[in-house]
């Protein structure tokens, strides 16, 4: 006869046990309540502890523990164990020699062996996985009675790490289905990957796995890629139209919007702009759609990673680099053309060329930003202020404005060469970006936020935080906001700062670098030294123009692809 006890543990809570017993109170066995199977898994477990080596005890106790699944038992397991860290185990354990040698169970990957010395490890792990707690407490107590102290301290240091992880939910996973894109970030980086294959020979083999995995699923998402640019409906590179564009009707109050939020990415490409603008008041205006840079093209490459450019549609493209020097580049010809501008103290970080004004300006990493003239190379006004790196600059008529690594925007006087001193804006982390008009600033940051300033009021006027990283690139124009970041991401935003939604998501496989948006196109640089052109409207990509330098090199011995670090629109009509 089977009957249930109510005893009364230590911290006064009632535990349930299962027991057989006769019509006279005497003891018997069934073999079917739980108790009766607890002591029959006992007995075979602890006569094959007694047989089994080491490493077998060491597997097969680590596979119990890390199912008990309960910060109870493990707790109290932590405080019977905790003796074992006491100064008289660790001089047992370094006067102790072996009581057993090493066996080997392993597998040709070192996988345990399920079956090892006629125990079925697999079996009696899911018994106590799905047993109760004190049933699971029992079967433990009684395993480590036969261990020896070097086990027992192992035990006691892994008994400690599953409660960390019990704490933390480490070990409780969603369904497979239920978020696929949520489980991919568990995935260890490559440098942690690379330090998990010395371990043993069956991590060796599943790190190979997973970056195997990995470079598959990198190989799919750029032919992804590639195939959005070489669609079979084939793009005309002549085509021009005026379309009509709906677009958020602006208010008189303008309300400042602080720390939107918005969700991630959902398939804003499927949608129209009426639908995003479903329930805001709207109008429709014309705007010119040209598929430019989707013709024939060819490629002429300077190397230099550290190189920063500017080119403004003209004859000139102003480039400077860690040389400190700024040279001037004639796009006819493709030369090198005077005079070579110097006099920074440190490496150029971004410049700016001006024909019509002929002006070239730079910012450096000696924190000044300086004026030169076009023709002469003489420095004509220099700006001081920031304290510390000036990573960009705008230029919008007579107003400069310059971002830096001391996360402070400031706004100059072209003419004066001083700061406008109500115009002076902050961010939390270094300035990335800065974009300019006539009316506003936008700012973006490392710590993926975006501002949105008025240079009528100096003050802020709205704050996007919709990027998982840093915002590397911005363009903006009459309507729109564009934004591109370190999550491999360029996002659509309103200038009308009453609508907060994101009006399209454009999916990059890395980081997008630079930007630039033209006739209804927004033209691309990513880290995978690809450019894209997309179609704002749709969200389609139309063509993706490859800078592969090095397609004469075998494979196994080419170089990554340089990152397509500036791109700059130019307007080109016949």
């Amino acid at each position: 006869m089977t009957e249930v006890k109510c005893l009364r543990g230590e911290s006064g809570d009632s535990v349930l046990e299962w027991s057989c017993t006769g019509e006279d109170d005497e003891f018997s066995i069934c073999g079917r309540c739980q108790s009766c199977v607890l002591s029959e898994k006992l007995h075979h477990s602890t006569q094959w502890m007694k047989k089994a080596g080491g490493a077998s005890q060491r597997r097969f106790l680590t596979g119990v523990l890390v199912r008990c699944h309960s910060l109870q038992i493990l707790e109290n397991l932590q405080s019977v164990l905790q003796v074992t860290s006491g100064k008289d185990f660790t001089y047992a354990r370094s006067r102790g020699q072996l009581s057993r040698a090493e066996d080997s169970v392993g597998t040709m990957y070192g996988a345990l062996d399920t079956k090892p010395k006629g125990m079925d490890t697999l079996d009696t792990w899911e018994w106590f996985r799905t047993s109760p707690d004190w049933i699971k407490s029992k079967y433990v107590l009684g395993l480590l009675s036969l261990c020896d102290t070097s086990l027992l301290h192992m035990l006691g240091n892994l008994v400690h790490i599953l409660i960390v992880w019990e704490k933390h939910n480490f070990l409780k996973f969603s369904s497979p289905g239920k978020n696929a894109h949520n489980t991919a970030n568990w995935l260890l980086d490559k440098v942690s990957l690379y330090s998990c294959r010395r371990v043993s020979m069956h991590w060796q083999w599943l790190t190979e796995e997973v970056l195997t995995e990995l470079e598959v699923k990198k190989s799919v998402e750029k032919q992804a890629m590639i195939l959005q640019g070489n669609s079979a409906s084939k793009v005309n590179p002549n085509y021009a139209k005026i379309c009509e564009v709906v677009v958020p009707v602006s208010e008189e109050d303008k309300h400042f919007q602080h720390g939107e939020s918005f969700p991630k990415h959902k398939l804003l490409q499927e949608q129209d702009l009426d639908s995003i603008y479903k329930g805001f008041k709207t109008k429709t205006v014309q705007l010119e759609e040209r598929n430019v840079y989707c013709g024939v093209y060819n490629i002429s490459v300077l190397e230099d990673p550290s190189r920063v450019m500017h080119y403004a549609g003209g004859q000139l493209v102003a480039v400077g680099s860690k040389d400190r020097i700024i040279r001037l580049l004639h796009v006819p010809s493709l030369e090198e053309i005077p005079p070579v501008i110097q006099g920074h103290a440190g490496s150029i970080r971004a410049v700016l060329v001006c024909e019509e004004r002929d002006l070239v300006i730079s910012a450096s990493y000696d924190l000044s930003i300086r004026c030169w003239n076009l023709k002469t190379g003489v420095c004509m006004i220099i700006f001081h202020g920031h304290f510390g790196t000036v990573n960009c600059l705008d230029l919008y008529e007579d107003r400069l404005v310059s971002g830096a690594k001391d996360c402070r925007v400031k706004v100059w006087n072209l003419l004066t060469g001083k700061c406008v001193e109500n115009l002076k804006f902050k961010h939390l982390k270094p300035i990335m970006c800065v974009k300019i008009n006539e009316t506003l600033v936008i700012s973006s940051c490392a710590g993926g936020q975006i501002r949105i300033w008025s240079m009528e009021t100096a003050s802020l006027v709205r704050q996007i935080s919709g990027h998982q990283g840093a915002v590397l690139c911005l363009c903006i124009n009459q309507w729109h906001i564009l934004s591109g970041g370190s999550d491999g991401v360029v996002k659509a935003w309103s200038t009308n700062s009453s609508f907060k939604k994101c009006l399209r998501i454009f999916q990059h496989p890395k980081e997008v670098l630079t930007m630039s948006f033209l006739f209804l196109r927004i033209i691309t640089g990513c880290m995978d030294g690809k450019i894209r052109i997309f179609n704002f409207l749709t969200g389609d990509c139309l063509r993706v123009i490859k800078t592969n330098i090095k397609q004469f090199v075998p494979t196994i011995l080419r170089a990554s692809q340089p990152p397509v670090c500036s791109v700059h629109k130019v307007q080109l009509f016949k």
